[in-house]
Parts: structure tokens; C-alpha cells; sequence
């Protein structure tokens, strides 16, 4: 149950690597165990997807990726819990073919998915890592 996949994270060594405190729910919780496990954590990191959805929903803290679609499209986040982690976040520029459509897709019209690829991971880190820091970040 989620009670026991929340315990579990919390017995775990909390000094230990991110690894350690990091929960890969992907194909393994029910509906309703995933939306008790993202009320209760301490923020989220997603795609444009579901859990975002979710995490927006239940007022979670959500850093969510945006590449061929756009929070400005209406599928962002929708309260002030949730940040959007896209070329202009990082960059403070749109790529030209940004957004390639308003769903996106498995394949880049152009061929080249710089939308996503184009987010470098140690942007990315210290991006969330900033957006954290500030003070009640975490706070509900």
C-alpha cells in the first residue's frame, strides 16, 4: 500500500545519495496510491504529463517539463505551486519551433527534439535547486 512504500522511503538513509530518497513510481502505483504519494510529497519533477496534472491538483510543488507543447497552451501547472522547467526558464529564450503543437508528440517535425535535448541537465539542476532555495518553497 502507499503507507508502506512512504515508510519505506522514510527508513531509508536520508544522508545517502538523491537515489536513496527518489521514488521511480512509473507502471507500479494505482491511480488512486499515485495521488495519495504526490499529495504527500515535498515537491514533484515531471514531464507534461499526468503526475503534473496531479501534483497541480493536490497543490504539490511541481517543477514540470515543457519541450514540443507550452504551459501557455493551458496544460500547465495551475496554482502557484508549480514551476515550468522549458528553453525560456533556462535560457530566457523560445526556441522558433516552440511549441510544435499544442498535444506534442513522439516525433519533431524537424527532426531534431532540441525542445527537450536542448535542456542541459546541470541547468536544469541548479534551475530546481534555486527554485528551492527561496524561502517557503516548500512550505504548504
Amino acid at each position: 500500500t502507499i503507507d508502506r512504500v512512504i515508510v519505506g522511503l522514510k527508513e531509508q538513509d536520508l544522508n545517502g545519495g538523491y537515489e536513496s530518497r527518489v521514488l521511480d513510481a512509473r507502471d507500479c502505483l494505482p491511480l488512486p496510491e499515485l495521488v495519495e504519494l504526490t499529495r504527500r510529497a515535498d515537491f514533484v519533477i515531471s514531464p507534461d504529463s499526468a503526475p503534473l496534472h496531479i501534483a497541480s491538483a493536490t497543490g504539490t510543488k511541481v517543477f514540470a517539463f515543457f519541450g514540443p507543447t507550452s504551459a501557455q497552451t493551458g496544460f500547465g501547472p495551475l496554482n502557484q505551486n508549480g514551476y515550468v522547467v522549458d528553453s525560456f526558464a533556462l535560457n530566457g529564450r523560445r526556441l522558433d519551433c516552440q511549441p510544435c503543437s499544442k498535444h506534442g508528440g513522439n516525433v519533431c517535425p524537424l527532426a531534431h527534439h532540441k525542445c527537450l535535448t536542448g535542456l542541459d541537465p546541470d541547468a536544469v539542476a541548479s534551475h530546481v535547486l534555486r527554485l528551492l532555495s527561496v524561502p517557503g518553497t516548500l512550505e504548504r
